[in-house]
């Protein structure tokens, strides 16, 4: 812990400012969801992705028990044909979920919780790239390992008046 506080401290020195990303480190729970996994061709699919999954679950009576995220299942970062996967939390007891408008199927698991570094994006997504750097520094400073696929937790709409706010997550040991 006092490692931690001495590289802030260093860090704030550095930069006569606060850093503008928190990083802290969550243990989370294991969370029952229905999730949609497909290779897309471009980030702007992943949100065709997720109102394709809420146009079905929302008229089924399936309300998200939380916030979708998505986790990326790529093992680097690629602009393109991205391995993603958006979880919708739900009840235990939900097994399977509409086929979607756009002929997509759910699939009923547990995404896994665990140790998680974790920091908040507010801004667009065209910008995320410096909250990811932050994560990337912070893993490495305190000689973290990824242990699972990122993920993104999109805490509001993307045209929410106060802009989009986008937790990310990456799992570490």
């Amino acid at each position: 812990m006092l490692d931690r506080v001495g590289h802030r401290l260093r860090m704030i020195e550095r930069e006569d400012a606060m850093p503008e990303y928190e990083v802290v480190l969550k243990e989370m729970e294991d969370q029952h969801v229905l999730a949609l996994r497909e290779t897309v061709h471009e980030p702007s699919h992943i949100g065709m992705m997720i109102g394709d999954g809420f146009s079905a679950l929302i008229p089924a009576g399936i309300i998200p028990q939380g916030a979708c995220f998505a986790l990326y299942h790529d093992a680097e970062f690629q602009p393109e044909n991205i391995d993603v996967e958006i979880a919708y939390p739900v009840a235990p007891g939900v097994t399977e979920g509409p086929v979607t408008p756009a002929g997509r199927s759910f699939t009923a698991r547990e995404a896994p919780g665990g140790s998680m570094a974790v920091t908040v994006h507010h801004g667009p997504y065209d910008t995320i790239d410096r909250a990811y750097a932050a994560l990337a520094t912070w893993i490495e400073t305190n000689h973290c390992t990824i242990a699972g696929p990122p993920q993104e937790v999109y805490l509001t709409a993307p045209d929410d008046p106060s802009g989009p706010v986008t937790e990310i997550r990456f799992p570490v040991v």
